[in-house]
């Protein structure tokens, strides 16, 4: 059973203002280069003994709106421009046009998908049996649902199928039934035939050896 998480990735936008570049002369490759350098991890320099060298590095990169604000993108006549005075930056995702909603509600959707080798009837009922498990592993401000189950319309079909199956059967046996009414009814007709074809065949031997 293989899973896909269809959720947002989380991404920090940054709008730029083409007036404002051009009134602060910042150019795109600017604003690239410092957006670039602020998120290099570099070592922060190192420890070391006689026989030992330790480097250090912190995680020093930006990882909010607000810690991008007061980048530093350019001087001009010795005043520092900073990216919030030249871009709106926000906490957003990759792709806005990519949200989960269920019920009208935001919502991270989970899709689950069956092995071509898999009975699909019994993996949705695997899975509603684990949910309850699920959810006790997850806060509790999280509400674990299913929003779509395609096995209803299977199950139906199935269902169908079967009871198709059991009239077409039980017709089969009244046809036979009516037609042969019984294995005796069936039976007599054979005997009378073959009464009737020993007596020809008795009255044909005697009239063959019947003395002139």
């Amino acid at each position: 059973m293989s899973t896909s998480a269809a959720a947002p990735c989380r991404r920090l936008r940054v709008d730029l203002n083409p007036q404002a570049l051009f009134n602060q002369g910042v150019s795109l490759d600017a604003v690239r280069t410092a957006i670039s350098d602020a998120n290099v991890r570099k070592p922060q320099g190192a420890l070391e003994d006689s026989a030992h060298r330790w480097q250090v590095q912190t995680n020093d990169e930006l990882k909010t709106a607000a810690d991008y604000q007061p980048l530093i993108v350019h001087y001009q006549n010795g005043a520092a421009v900073r990216l919030g005075d030249v871009a709106t930056v926000s906490d957003s995702v990759q792709d806005v046009r990519n949200a989960g909603m269920t019920n009208a509600k935001p919502a991270i959707l989970l899709m689950i998908r069956k092995l071509p080798e898999a009975n699909i009837i019994q993996t949705v009922d695997s899975i509603r049996a684990r949910l309850p498990e699920l959810q006790q592993t997850i806060p509790a401000a999280i509400d674990l649902q299913i929003a779509q189950d395609r096995s209803p319309t299977i199950r139906a079909s199935l269902e169908e199928v079967e009871q198709t199956l059991v009239i077409s059967v039980a017709l089969v046996i009244l046809v036979v039934f009516l037609f042969l009414r019984s294995g005796r009814a069936h039976a007599d007709p054979r005997r009378r035939r073959s009464g009737f074809l020993n007596r020809h065949l008795r009255r044909d031997v005697l009239m063959r050896f019947q003395p002139q």
